[in-house]
């Protein structure tokens, strides 16, 4: 950390924007007012020299940004896109792509956005996306848990944003789930309807729950697609409801934790001779009014460890 300021390491592919743009594209939360307050002042520097707002960044550029008081507790921030980075979890899982949108099957693993403690994020990447001689940016339309694989949705500029957005927003957008949960279930299909609602765990870690008090309601359809003995269920798993972990916690709170998820099943998520990882992939993504075609994500070879 460096008391006195926040450092920027310039990666690709920013290379050749104009400093302020760099800037305002590296989102380190310090309100662009100031940041273009600095600029006239020459006080933000480049490898150490002042420049102009104007100076085009190159990569490995070392940007500084003085601290003043509404800066002064701001941490460092190191823009760590590469494309290496790119070329294991972007590129090569790519499964659709049109002049509108593109679908990745998400790597399990990576988070979709940055945060606390997240380094590269599928968000910090897609500058790498930028086909066909684009400008904008391209956008996530929606997000998938770090530990939950398969079909996440870009959208490729503004307007397919929005639209994906409302598909989302107005279930025009129909999304199902594979995953493989500890135990038997019973019934060949079935429908949970349980309100789910946020709690502050120790240290002021959140965790859904199940809460008839407070929750919002939450609906998740699901079929059985093979049973292995009592040991374990392979569902198809339909969200109604776009609630934060709401199939996690639903299966949870049925009895039938998703393999891995030892955050909502504790003991109970983890059979002996099957990897610890979640077993939750988002497999098919449809549009109702066919914005987009279906996409399937492949199988994961995780799911095939009951064979």
């Amino acid at each position: 950390m460096n008391p006195n300021g926040i450092k920027i390491i310039v990666k690709r592919p920013f290379e050749g924007l104009e400093l302020a743009k760099f800037i305002k594209k590296a989102d380190i939360e310090i309100p662009y007012s100031l940041v273009q307050k600095l600029l006239r002042k020459r006080a933000i520097r480049v490898n150490g020299k002042s420049e102009k707002y104007t100076y085009l960044v190159k990569t490995d550029d070392e940007i500084f940004i003085p601290a003043e008081s509404r800066v002064a507790k701001k941490t460092q921030k190191i823009v760590s896109a590469t494309l290496e980075d790119a070329e294991k979890y972007l590129l090569p899982n790519i499964i659709y792509k049109d002049k509108n949108i593109i679908a990745l099957n998400k790597p399990q693993g990576i988070s979709t956005q940055g945060g606390s403690g997240v380094g590269v994020s599928i968000d910090s990447l897609l500058d790498f996306l930028r086909f066909d001689d684009y400008e904008e940016r391209p956008a996530l339309a929606h997000r998938l848990d770090k530990d939950t694989s398969g079909v996440l949705l870009i959208a490729r500029t503004r307007e397919a944003a929005q639209i994906l957005g409302e598909g989302f927003k107005n279930r025009d957008i129909d999304k199902s789930y594979l995953t493989l949960v500890a135990g038997k279930v019973p019934m060949h299909k079935g429908r949970i309807a349980k309100p789910v609602g946020k709690r502050l765990g120790a240290g002021g870690n959140e965790k859904m729950m199940v809460d008839y008090a407070n929750g919002k309601i939450a609906v998740t359809e699901y079929e059985v697609v093979e049973r292995f003995g009592s040991q374990a269920t392979l569902l198809h798993v339909f969200p109604k409801t776009g609630r934060k972990h709401q199939i996690r916690v639903h299966l949870a709170d049925e009895g039938f934790p998703i393999i891995g998820d030892g955050k909502y099943g504790g003991t109970r998520a983890f059979i002996e001779g099957l990897s610890n990882t979640m077993h939750l992939h988002s497999w098919k993504i449809s549009h109702k009014h066919n914005y987009f075609p279906e996409i399937i994500a492949p199988i994961p070879d995780i799911f095939k460890e009951m064979d």
